[in-house]
């Protein structure tokens, strides 16, 4: 009976304190995402500076490459975040997280534009990319990207993992639904 009135005095933040903390089921594919959505901010936030600068030279195409160069530039910083966050909750498989999140997205974009590309080619646009191109691309991303990458992991899973103010629970509780 003392259980009972005491589970019904509890409501809000005490009665979920205990959940609100608990690890996700998959980390390494949430740090990999976070690596992608970290490194597209930290773009957009640079090239958005840059332009608020007036740093937009008149030069055609000059803007997109400024654009691939923070969005290669930034993966160092993106790696560190998806490293700190992956430490922070546990994790075992860095390597596969560090990899994983310097060849998913930047893979899976690439590929895309890639494809397309051959689309283009195969009904002879004028609008397509040149092969010199999509190689520098390419040199661009595993000489430059993946190692700083790696690097921004490297320097994360050195570092001390963030503690969590508040434990969790040893067993899942379920959160009853809130009456309206």
């Amino acid at each position: 009976m003392e259980e009972e009135d005491e589970i019904e005095g509890e409501s809000g933040w005490k009665l979920v304190r205990g959940e609100v903390f608990r690890l996700p089921l998959m980390t390494e594919l949430l740090s990999i995402f976070l690596r992608s959505c970290t490194q597209i901010l930290v773009m957009t936030l640079t090239v958005l500076c840059l332009r608020r600068l007036d740093f937009c030279p008149a030069k055609r195409g000059s803007f997109l490459v400024a654009i691939c160069n923070c969005w290669v530039f930034s993966s160092s910083i993106s790696g560190f975040v998806s490293g700190r966050m992956f430490s922070s909750m546990g994790g075992q498989k860095n390597n596969v997280v560090n990899l994983g999140s310097a060849l998913l997205f930047p893979g899976f974009v690439f590929s895309t534009l890639f494809l397309l590309n051959l689309i283009m080619t195969m009904n002879k646009s004028t609008s397509r990319i040149s092969i010199f191109t999509l190689v520098f691309m390419l040199l661009l991303w595993f000489r430059i990207s993946v190692p700083l990458n790696l690097l921004g992991g490297y320097l994360a899973y050195k570092m001390k993992p963030i503690k969590c103010l508040v434990p969790t629970h040893q067993i899942p509780r379920e959160v009853p639904p809130e009456p309206f």
